[in-house]
């Protein structure tokens, strides 16, 4: 209520903001904006499992994967039906279990595993049989430095690998993209066996997305496409002969 004496004027429009705690202003219509959720990064870890036989299983997988699908890669990889799930996983001194994660685990990367046979769970309570296999460890690394590690058998194709390394990169459109390996392209129909690999080699794989279809910035492998000077979309006879030049057509 207005004081007895005291003339009203009009009401008079006042500016609100609100003051950081490191210093500046937030206007009002920025302060009460609902706050945008921001996207964790992917991480990625990559685990190994060795058994008695000292064979080792790698897979790279992301922190918030569960372990089923590394243990499940390990049966493909050295077991056969009848001895799937005839084991146990340990990790620091306790039985892993499918549905767990290795970022609830505290895993790092590069973590091993340890996988011991449970007799009582074979067929007929005896030693288990390996199986007869080789075994390959085959990395992917792309321009951006990014790995991406998995264990095949010699007779299985490379397209599991290829499918692997566009499910874990995100920001890679499937089928974008080259695998090259000494020099070569490689197709998904191609298996090691085919590459002359042996029992427990491993295999340095490039991958160099298309620079027309996405895939993060060059490398190494565009630096020097990078350098060239770049093509008219007609050809000037006066300076046909420079730019030919420049190019290393002469």
């Amino acid at each position: 209520m207005a004081s007895p004496g005291r003339k009203e004027g009009p009401p008079v429009a006042r500016s609100f903001s609100f003051r950081l705690a490191a210093g500046g202003e937030l206007g009002l219509a920025a302060a009460v904006a609902p706050a945008v959720p921001i996207a964790r990064p992917v991480r990625f870890v990559t685990l190994t499992v060795q058994d008695a036989q000292r064979r080792d299983v790698t897979r790279t997988m992301r922190v918030t994967d569960t372990l089923q699908g590394l243990m499940d890669h390990y049966y493909d990889m050295v077991g056969s039906a009848g001895t799937r799930r005839a084991g146990r996983f340990v990790f620091d001194g306790k039985r892993l279990k499918g549905k767990q994660t290795p970022e609830e685990l505290g895993m790092k990367n590069r973590d091993k595993i340890d996988f011991f046979v449970d007799l009582s769970a074979t067929d007929d309570g005896g030693d288990v049989e390996p199986a007869v296999y080789v075994t390959v460890k085959v990395v992917v690394v792309d321009m951006k430095g990014r790995t991406m590690e998995r264990t095949l058998q010699s007779t299985h194709k490379l397209q599991v690998v290829m499918d692997a390394y566009y499910d874990s990169v995100p920001d890679v459109s499937r089928g974008v993209g080259k695998f090259l390996y000494d020099g070569g392209q490689l197709q998904g129909w191609q298996t090691l066996a085919q590459l002359k690999m042996d029992d427990k080699d491993e295999i340095e794989i490039d991958f160099l997305a298309d620079m027309m279809g996405g895939g993060g910035p060059p490398g190494r492998w565009a630096a020097t496409a990078a350098e060239q000077p770049p093509v008219p979309a007609y050809l000037d006879l006066r300076t046909a002969p420079s730019l030919m030049a420049a190019n290393n057509f002469y």
